[in-house]
């Protein structure tokens, strides 16, 4: 009998340190909800450089259909701070800061930073409208989310020239 009550508490103990241990994953509409047809104007930032304003709605089209592709998580603060290297990968010409707009600056129902071709941040818009602190996603490393991160660089990369 002490062996099965053992055994039982075992169990449930590992049931309840996977189920404390997963992450919750999200897409990017679940964090900022955003209807594409909404979305005029895009600016993108590499680094410190300016701000360059983007019109093209096939590109921003393109951007959020890959957007939507992308499976996220929520960081932490010491994660947060370790994917952003405390700021310093702001300052990082490589890296491109997007502000997904209805028509007004400004006014942005979605945020993200590009960090690499493999690396992309979504900064919950709720959060970073407040005196909150703002709440950030990374993506997961799964197939399509990261072939979707890379599409998003390279058409950034494309259009910051």
């Amino acid at each position: 009998m002490r062996k099965q009550i053992k055994t039982l508490v075992l169990i449930f103990g590992l049931i309840a340190l996977v189920t404390g241990c997963t992450k919750e994953t999200l897409n990017a509409n679940q964090i900022n909800p955003i209807n594409g047809n909404e979305i005029r104007v895009m600016t993108v930032t590499a680094g410190n450089s300016n701000t360059k304003e983007i019109t093209d709605q096939a590109l921003i089209k393109s951007i959020i259909k890959n957007l939507n592709n992308i499976k996220f998580t929520k960081l932490n603060k010491n994660d947060e701070a370790k994917v952003m290297d405390n700021g310093q990968i702001l300052i990082l010409n490589s890296t491109y800061t997007v502000e997904l707009m209805k028509e007004e600056p400004g006014k942005y129902l979605s945020n993200l930073i590009a960090i690499s071709e493999d690396k992309l941040v979504l900064a919950d818009s709720k959060t970073m409208q407040s005196n909150e602190r703002t709440v950030s996603y990374l993506n997961e490393n799964d197939k399509a989310s990261l072939n979707s991160v890379k599409e998003i660089y390279s058409l950034l990369k494309l259009a910051e020239k």
